[in-house]
């Protein structure tokens, strides 16, 4: 929501396209999950092979949905976020997007992300939460990068960050 926000007064039918694409999503989830919790209930175990073909078409309509969601996201919605902000404005989306997050969720990602990323710019994401995220979130950070990466990494890291200070 917060990056469909950003984007919005620069390509508004971008975002009403990927609302409609979510809706549909939604849609079809919540289908999926009253299709299991009718058979649980209902069935007694009766009619599991139509029930399979039926989740299963409703599975790959799904994925199908999910898929064209993504591919939307990564090719125009970034490219318009590229275009359209800075360095700086796009952490400051990512800040707001991540303060949304409970710690174990923010841990996860945390820990994802670091496996993606070398040790500079590990560096100068700690330090721009610290510049301008709040103490926390910079804590939960480094506590989870400590946790993710070896200690030899960590040390490399944390002398980055001391020398960017």
């Amino acid at each position: 929501m917060i990056i469909h926000s950003a984007i919005n007064p620069v390509a508004p039918y971008i975002v009403t396209l990927l609302e409609k694409i979510n809706a549909k999503g939604i849609e079809v989830a919540s289908s999926i999950e009253y299709k299991i919790y009718q058979f649980n209930t209902e069935s007694q175990g009766k009619g599991i092979i139509d029930f399979g073909i039926e989740l299963q078409s409703s599975i790959f309509s799904f994925t199908s949905i999910v898929v064209q969601h993504i591919k939307k996201e990564e090719t125009v919605l970034n490219e318009l976020l590229w275009q359209n902000f800075t360095d700086c404005e796009l952490f400051e989306l990512e800040v707001k997007i991540m303060s949304n997050f409970v710690p174990e969720e923010k841990e996860w990602f945390n820990n994802q992300v670091m496996k993606c990323l070398d040790d500079n710019e590990i560096a100068k994401w700690i330090d721009h939460v610290l510049s301008f995220g709040n103490a926390y979130d910079a804590d939960l950070l480094m506590e989870s990068t400590r946790s993710a990466l070896s200690e030899s990494r960590w040390q490399i890291i944390s002398r980055n960050i001391m020398q960017r200070a």
